[in-house]
């Protein structure tokens, strides 16, 4: 009984520790898909379906929160804010973009067999200025994610704190 207690313990731990970042990455590939489809819509491309986004949300969110656990990515939290701040966006855009092309090439790779008419299917489908705009936009919510996050960590704010900040009347001050 104790340990399926425990148990019970362990996975709504862990379920709030990843829900932060999995809202955030959820609201941010809405927002990019939302983009997206409008660019999309000039080039006479689908938009992804809401099924989609909320999947590649709830991962990327996972995904960040696993992975910032890791010794690898703690390796500048010595150093001042910005550098582990833009470590992480840079490690996170590389591996989103790199994600986001695979999900472009496999599918015509699969189909045809070839890497070379995969590689031709996939510049042909998907316009290069569409890339780099999806990549801006993903760098720009990774720099924001990881700003907002290690400064919060770096005060020692709590999530509690953070949701008052940010949710609740503060008393007015007097700016001088």
């Amino acid at each position: 009984m104790r340990t399926l207690k425990n148990i019970g313990a362990f996975v709504v731990r862990e379920f709030l520790g990843i829900l932060p970042p999995m809202l955030f990455f959820l609201v941010a590939w809405t927002i990019i898909s939302l983009t997206t489809s409008l660019v999309l819509s000039a080039y006479k491309l689908p938009p992804l379906n809401v099924v989609s986004i909320l999947i590649i949300g709830a991962t990327v969110g996972k995904v960040v929160a696993v992975m910032d656990a890791m010794p690898f990515m703690r390796r500048l939290d010595r150093l001042p804010l910005a550098y582990p701040v833009l470590f992480r966006a840079a490690v996170y855009a590389v591996l989103a973009m790199l994600a986001r092309l695979a999900e472009a090439w496999l599918p015509p790779l699969f189909k045809t067999g070839s890497l070379a008419a995969a590689t031709a299917h996939m510049l042909e489908e998907i316009p290069p200025p569409f890339v780099l705009a999806g990549q801006i936009w993903i760098f720009v919510l990774f720099l924001l994610y990881f700003a907002f996050a290690l400064l919060f960590r770096q005060l020692g704010l709590q999530k509690r704190e953070i949701l008052t900040l940010f949710f609740t009347r503060t008393p007015t001050r007097d700016v001088a």
